[in-house]
């Protein structure tokens, strides 16, 4: 309820993609706004208009499917007839993603024909061609269907240019939907190399780390992709800004795959389009990322983007060298220059030359410290007073914090406060973060990496607006603006809006935001945004709060474990000083942010101590929600361990997906550090280093997403299949009723036991996302171990009878490894040993001893008299750790051993 369109939040919005380089627009998936189209003319932009997002065949049960028959063709006629005038009209768009071309070609086919006849009927001069965009292309049905139109539309299809167009040399292909690279503004997930779809704090990373499991694999690639193909007519980004709608990662507030934020902030990407589009004649640009405040020695990703030939990084005056950029057709994929650097305090300056080596843009960038105070500016065309832009609805207020030297602090969270008085009153509050579900109609904010935006609309008389914004601990800031007088008061009631008699909706409770009073909205009135916001109670609980900016690792003892080091310990500093907020939670991870098998770590307070496990390199995470419910504050170190030996994966522990050793295929990340395999070839997914002792499991557990019901086979494999000593263990389906983007656990069966250190491979004919795998653990103990089972046996007084050993005499030891009776106490602290056997000795006294973590405790066990085969049981203290057990038998022993059980309960 309510106008989600205003003509100059759309000017500022194409402004900004204007700015960088965007000379096409596509509508995506339904009738663009009449202004839309009046802006295109206007701003010169080319448009792809599109009417329909599904035909015959829905993709939701309440979609436009249910109108297609009856409809269509009416909705064609008003389309074309209204927009068939605007120069900016590029391309008719039939459709998106169609499923009826790919189900039932033969129907599909037909409806090509059907709405293109339906098209040119109303646009007969066919000025515009008619085209769709689809990622059903690479199927044989989908492309028979679309063979009459020509100009063919691909989402995310690069892939099959060169064959299609092979196929097909007489159609004008182009990239109608490509990136869905999704990035948080002002986020860094390093390091570069490793791809991670999100992180614990919910966000993306804004180094282009984060690809989509659908989407391309880098900034580089999709940029250079179609450039360089002489038969693409060029590409459509998804998507110019994020959205409220498809969030990806599911669990947030909305969309990731803007190259500009809801608040209208550009990201770091739409600064590398800007590169690969801005002639550098016209407009030479230089950019930095990422910001230059991290922990003192963390390795970090510096990417500096450039329309210039030739880009140069100095760090504190030192050059980080000289890298030639490839932005001419067909030079190559470096269109970014990357820089790995320690950090340390100071300022980063890029400079960008050209074929001459003059230079011809620059950047500086420098360390910040904790905000001091508030900076607003005015976006142009909504001016501070005086300006020739007085007069505008709306005015775009940037909001953002800078230090005591008045450097930016770049990742400001603090929260801040707005007041507008005079001819004005403030609509809306954004700060473009994704994970913030704080509503945009208060009063009270907090900053997302340095910055906020205020909207604030005029009122109809006109005159001076102040607004006044304040934050705890910083000094406010003030800003007049000037609004004429209204010409057009904005109306309550929207006369298109009345006359529309198809509504049959229950009257809509909804709250008056002026006076807070309920109201009933019926259908036929609409109520506009632009109601001024007001300070709620959770405003008011909330806006004297200091967020946690950002929290300092502190090396203890160095960063490098040895067999001399094993422990090295570490601080953490919570800044500001004053946040509300002190708690942090440390953690050990890989560079994929999966918890690390090679230390182990306790915390006390605000210290970490870490105990080397295995060699390798790990990250010492420390985390902070600052006063939330949810992680906000990621900080880490990189740490390495040497000369302690290898350090094997356990299966029986979760193994992410995105954990794989190898891959065949195009496998990209998944949701929740899961691994997503290919949607049209085969997949293989190899683990090595799984150590499954020797004792091993032949069952295994996977979480699995997939996007339809049908049944989806599944191989798993030993080894890696057809390669030497590989072999296939189970031939599984895996059929689920699908919930999107949720996992769903499925346990197979395997034909035998894995034992020992060995690999694992998942081999897969279709898409589906595996968030890992854990195998059932078999305990050692749990099993009835004979006595020529022991691992060792020491001694010269016994004989070897079948897997018995009979005549035990002095001083014999049976040693068990991989031996976990502590693990069946399920928090008890005591066990049950059953022993099997039999003694001619009134009592046969057999010392059990238990060996764990650098502890070692004994029990003495007396066997009773018994001429035959029996068993006796005993109970155990355990303690948490054991890793072995071993049967002594003393001097003077006289004993014949068949077998031993651990149980939880008495025998």
């Amino acid at each position: 309820l309510g106008s989600a369109f205003h003509r100059q939040a759309l000017e500022r919005q194409l402004k900004t993609l204007k700015e960088m380089g965007v000379n096409a627009l596509r509508c995506a998936h339904s009738l663009p706004a009449p202004a839309f189209m009046e802006l295109a003319d206007e701003m010169g932009f080319l448009v792809m208009s599109e009417a329909f997002d599904m035909w015959e065949r829905p993709k939701t049960p309440w979609d436009y499917a249910r109108f297609f028959p009856k409809w269509h063709a009416f909705d064609v006629e008003q389309w074309v007839k209204r927009d068939r005038n605007h120069v900016s009209l590029l391309f008719w768009s039939i459709g998106n993603e169609i499923y009826d071309t790919h189900a039932d070609p033969e129907r599909g086919t037909y409806l090509v024909k059907h709405l293109t006849e339906l098209v040119r009927r109303f646009d007969p001069l066919s000025d515009t061609a008619i085209t769709l965009g689809s990622n059903w292309l690479p199927w044989e049905n989908t492309r028979k269907c679309v063979d009459s139109l020509k100009l063919v539309g691909y989402n995310y299809g690069e892939k099959y240019y060169a064959a299609h167009h092979e196929e097909h040399p007489d159609w004008a292909i182009f990239g109608s939907e490509t990136s869905s690279i999704v990035q948080s503004r002002g986020i860094y997930h390093f390091p570069l190399s490793e791809k991670k779809l999100s992180e614990d704090d919910g966000q993306c990373s804004s180094l282009g780390n984060s690809p989509t499991s659908w989407g391309a694999q880098s900034l580089e690639d999709c940029v250079a992709i179609d450039r360089d193909i002489p038969w693409s007519l060029g590409q459509f980004i998804w998507s110019g800004a994020d959205y409220f709608g498809e969030p990806t990662p599911y669990h947030s507030r909305n969309s990731f795959f803007g190259l500009i934020d809801t608040a209208g902030f550009p990201k770091d990407a739409y600064y590398v389009w800007q590169s690969a589009w801005r002639d550098p004649a016209e407009y030479p640009m230089i950019h930095i990322f990422p910001y230059w405040d991290h922990n003192p020695g963390q390795m970090i990703d510096i990417r500096v983007a450039s329309n210039a030939v030739e880009a140069e990084l100095f760090l504190n005056g030192k050059s980080l060298g000289r890298q030639r950029l490839t932005h001419k057709v067909g030079s190559g994929k470096h269109l970014i220059a990357d820089y790995r650097v320690a950090f340390e305090s100071g300022e980063l300056l890029a400079k960008g030359y050209d074929g001459d080596g003059n230079c011809i843009a620059s950047e500086r960038i420098r360390s910040f410290k904790d905000p001091a105070g508030i900076v607003l500016k005015a976006d142009e065309g909504s001016r501070a007073a005086g300006s020739q832009a007085a007069g505008a609805k709306l005015f775009f207020v940037t909001i953002s914090a800078v230090d005591e030297d008045g450097a930016p602090v770049e990742n400001a969270c603090s929260r801040v406060s707005v007041e507008v008085s005079g001819a004005g009153h403030l609509v809306g509050l954004d700060n473009g973060d994704s994970t913030d579900y704080e509503s945009v109609k208060g009063t009270s904010k907090r900053l997302f990496s340095g910055k906020l935006l205020a909207i604030i609309a005029a009122d109809d008389a006109g005159g001076r607006i102040c607004v006044r914004v304040t934050s705890p601990g910083l000094e406010g800031a003030e800003l007049i603006l000037d609004a004429a007088q209204e010409q057009d008061a904005i109306p309550v009631r929207d006369a298109a809006w009345e006359q529309d008699a198809a509504w049959d909706l229950d009257a809509i409770p909804v709250q008056d935001n002026r006076s807070g009073a309920a109201l009933q909205v019926f259908p036929g009135e609409r109520r506009y945004w632009f109601e001024d916001n007001r300070k709620t109670q959770e405003n008011s609980a909330r806006e004297n709060e200091i967020p946690v900016r950002c929290v300092k690792i502190l090396e203890e003892g160095g960063r490098v474990f040895s067999p001399e080091k094993r422990e090295l310990s570490a601080q953490a500093a919570v800044l500001p000083e004053g946040a509300d907020d002190r708690e942090v939670v440390f953690s050990a991870v890989d560079d994929k942010g999966v918890p690390s098998r090679l230390v182990t770590l306790t915390q006390s307070g605000n210290r970490a101590v870490m105990s080397a496990k295995g060699d390798g390199t790990f990250r010492l995470r420390c985390t902070s929600k600052s006063g939330t419910d949810a992680v906000r504050i990621i900080s880490e170190l990189e740490y390495t361990v040497t000369g302690i030996g290898k350090a094997y994966a356990d299966p029986y522990d979760f193994v992410y997906g995105s954990l794989y050793s190898e891959c065949v295929g195009d496998v990209t990340p998944g949701n929740e550090r899961g691994v997503a395999t290919m949607r049209d070839g085969t997949s293989i997914v190899t683990y090595r280093d799984l150590d499954f002792g020797q004792t091993g499991s032949d069952t295994v557990t996977i979480p699995i997403f997939t996007l339809t019901d049908e049944e989806y086979p599944l191989e798993i494999w030993e080894g890696v299949p057809e390669t030497e000593g590989a072999e296939l263990l189970a031939s599984a389906v895996y059929c689920k009723k699908s919930i999107y983007n949720v996992y769903q656990e499925e346990t197979f069966r395997l034909k035998r036991r894995l034992k020992g250190v060995t690999a694992i491979s998942f081999r897969v004919h279709q898409k589906m996302h595996i968030k890992g795998f854990s195998f059932e653990r078999i305990e050692r103990c749990a099993q009835r171990l004979t006595a020529g089972e022991a691992d060792r046996i020491y001694g010269d007084s016994f004989e070897r009878q079948g897997t018995d050993l009979i005549s035990i005499g002095n001083n014999v030891t049976l040693e068990y490894d991989d031996m976990h009776p502590d693990r069946l106490a399920a928090g008890k602290g005591y066990v049950y040993l059953t022993v099997e056997g039999r003694t001619r000795l009134e009592i046969c006294t057999i010392q059990l001893r238990l060996t764990g973590d650098g502890r070692q405790e004994s029990t003495a066990l007396s066997f009773k008299k018994s001429e035959e085969w029996t068993r006796q049981s005993f109970k155990i203290s355990v303690f948490d750790g054991i890793g072995s057990t071993a049967l002594l038998f003393l001097p003077g022993s006289d004993f014949d051993l068949r077998a031993v059980t651990f149980s939880a309960e008495e025998a």
